[in-house]
């Protein structure tokens, strides 16, 4: 019995968090105290696709043959495959 008594003073202090209350009047007001930190990255990130990933990856379609295409798709794709290995024999399967 002693033995449980760790695991279910964890638990209860998990539980303990979910326990707060909202600091305002509404329930489901947002409380994000880094919400311009999110927000500014968020934008940051949306201008980085448009002005910079799109291009080049409108330029490297444009330039790269398919042939091309799929050996680069192939390559990075043959990086992958000890991880994909390591994850089939811990999941036990052949």
């Amino acid at each position: 019995m002693r033995r449980f008594r760790p695991f279910a003073a964890l638990a209860l202090l998990l539980l303990a968090g979910c326990a707060t209350t909202a600091q305002t009047d509404d329930p489901y007001a947002p409380n994000d105290p880094l919400e311009n930190v999110n927000r500014a990255i968020f934008d940051f990130n949306l201008a980085f696709d448009d002005y910079v990933l799109v291009p080049v990856a409108k330029g490297y379609r444009t330039v790269v043959p398919e042939p091309g295409q799929e050996g680069v798709k192939n390559f990075f794709n043959n990086l992958r495959s000890p991880l994909i290995f390591v994850n089939d024999v811990l999941q036990g399967e052949p």
